[in-house]
């Protein structure tokens, strides 16, 4: 009964052999396929990093660029910005010293109109009292002794 529980060199041996044709077998059909799809694999995932990377490094450089530009556009319109203050500030100084000038000019003009006017108004002042007093005279002189061709009747 404990027959089949008997060690026997041959069936050793033969189990032994069966067994390497089976890891040879395994190993030139199908562990090679394997090993050539996982390698396969690893190579698409070692690519599709090195494609991750680079797109980062790429995103990066692009990044460091836009920030540059905006820099430099942020300083390029703090300058504009400065030119047009610094340019309204000269053309509003302009506008009142072009204003001063004229206010001066008016203020000028106004003063040899008054004085213009004060003159006339002195000489109709003058006149008027000459001619009051020529009247009341009627042909008589104003100054003693002179003799003025107009005075006479």
């Amino acid at each position: 009964m404990l027959e089949f529980l008997s060690i026997d060199i041959g069936t050793i041996l033969f189990t032994i052999c069966n067994l390497l044709i089976l890891v040879w077998v395994f190993k030139h059909f199908l562990f090679g396929r394997v090993y050539k799809i996982l390698d396969e694999r690893q190579n698409d995932v070692s690519e599709t990093y090195a494609k991750a990377d680079e797109a980062m490094e790429h995103a990066k450089s692009l990044e460091s660029e836009y920030t540059g530009l905006m820099e430099g556009a942020k300083e390029e319109s703090a300058e504009m910005i400065k030119a047009a203050s610094k340019k309204a500030q000269q053309r509003s100084d302009e506008i009142i010293s072009d204003a001063k000038s004229e206010a001066s000019a008016i203020l000028a003009k106004a003063g040899e109109d008054v004085e213009r006017e004060k003159k006339r108004a002195q000489n109709e002042k003058f006149y008027s009292i000459f001619f009051k007093k020529s009247r009341e005279w009627k042909g008589q002189s104003p100054f003693p002794g002179a003799q003025l061709p107009y005075f006479r009747s």
